[in-house]
């Protein structure tokens, strides 16, 4: 048991220390195209924070109710309300905590082990080179907290399903969930757990939405309307694109991003390619989304660095440079809007098939991890 201990700390992969210095000054630089116009979104969870402790002004468990533009799950204005508590360096602070939030997650990545998967220190920086500039607009310019807290701890639920850690994963995507309602497509990953701890890891998941919910749900029935809240569809939209061309968010298309979502995220772990449960689900959001906000693409991009690192393994990571190319880095260019929307679809879909055509698969059962490989036809020499 110590000799296989020590085996798989050996394998294990860790960026050493001058690769941690170099990221987190990766990083910083690209913070410095968001000063001048840092946390724009701040203002929801400001005022979001503000009214979750304050039920006499139209607040406490009444804030969705009869402020619907608010959709930040229960968890992020908790947050919110107390970096509200810290008066004027709180909108500081979160940035502060958003941007840690990005190397905390290139982190858990490197500590996630499935199967026998080697990640190489390599792959992993390439991977972390890209994402890192998309998350600095997440943190910097928009500081969308409820979007940050949800992929932490979707990462963080990926990592304990790959220890087969059922109460745990529930838990997290839980969280996730409590954190921004998207994140509730991610539920398919606990049946990348062993059988005999589903029933368990269900059943922690739906005390983890109802214990931030409800409350919510039931002092006021309108929380329920508050998922009706729309959009503009804007003219680079996936979503138009695909030929939907009302001017907001139809009444089906926020069902239809949670189903759709966990279907095909359930399909990608029912066909032994559990790590690429987020990218299935944020590949339909975005397909299916009326809005294009940069920030939605930071969800994208940690997802394709999971099919690159432990699906495809290729030693350029082509999932997360597409998906920074023509998702994000695009939009910069000037293309017809309507192409730029076809870009976005044409990812999500050619991405869609590309996971379940080129990649293989990792089983999980029982607590153990395997990866299945091709035998060869041919005898050896």
């Amino acid at each position: 048991m110590h000799c296989a201990l020590l085996t798989e700390r050996r394998r294990r992969p860790h960026l050493p220390a001058p690769a941690w210095a170099a990221l987190a000054a990766w990083a910083a630089v690209w913070t410095l195209p968001h000063l001048d116009h840092s946390a724009l979104s701040w203002r929801f969870f400001a005022l979001g924070g503000h009214l979750l402790t304050r039920p006499g002004i139209g607040g406490g468990l009444h804030v969705y109710g009869r402020h619907p533009v608010l959709q930040i799950g229960p968890l992020a204005l908790a947050a919110a309300a107390g970096f509200d508590s810290l008066g004027g360096a709180g909108r500081l602070c979160a940035v502060l905590v958003l941007a840690t939030i990005g190397l905390v997650l290139v982190a858990v990545v490197e500590r996630t082990r499935v199967a026998d998967v080697a990640v190489t220190p390599r792959r992993l920086l390439l991977c972390a080179v890209l994402f890192l500039p998309v998350w600095m607009e997440l943190a910097f310019h928009y500081t969308h907290l409820d979007d940050g807290l949800a992929l932490l701890f979707a990462a963080l639920a990926v990592q304990t399903a790959a220890k087969d850690r059922p109460v745990w994963t529930g838990v997290l995507l839980a969280l996730a969930a409590d954190s921004k309602p998207w994140a509730v497509a991610f539920v398919p990953l606990l049946l990348a757990v062993g059988r005999h701890g589903r029933t368990r890891a269900f059943a922690a998941w739906a005390v983890g939405l109802a214990a931030a919910w409800a409350p919510f749900l039931l002092a006021d029935t309108r929380t329920l309307t508050a998922a009706k809240f729309a959009i503009p569809n804007t003219a680079t939209s996936a979503l138009r694109a695909l030929g939907v061309t009302s001017s907001g968010t139809p009444t089906w298309d926020r069902p239809a991003q949670f189903l759709l979502g966990a279907l095909v995220a359930a399909v990608a772990v029912k066909t032994g390619r559990w790590p690429a449960a987020l990218f299935a689900a944020l590949s339909i959001r975005i397909l299916l989304d009326p809005g294009t906000y940069a920030y939605y693409t930071a969800g994208l991009v940690l997802a394709a660095v999971y099919v690159d690192l432990f699906l495809a393994r290729r030693a350029i990571p082509l999932f997360t440079a597409f998906a920074v190319a023509g998702v994000y880095a695009l939009r910069a260019t000037p293309v017809d809007l309507g192409t730029l929307g076809a870009i976005r679809a044409g990812y999500c879909l050619l991405g869609l098939a590309a996971l379940f055509r080129l990649t293989p698969s990792v089983r999980s059962a029982n607590g153990r991890t395997s990866v299945r490989v091709p035998i060869p036809t041919r005898s050896m020499p």
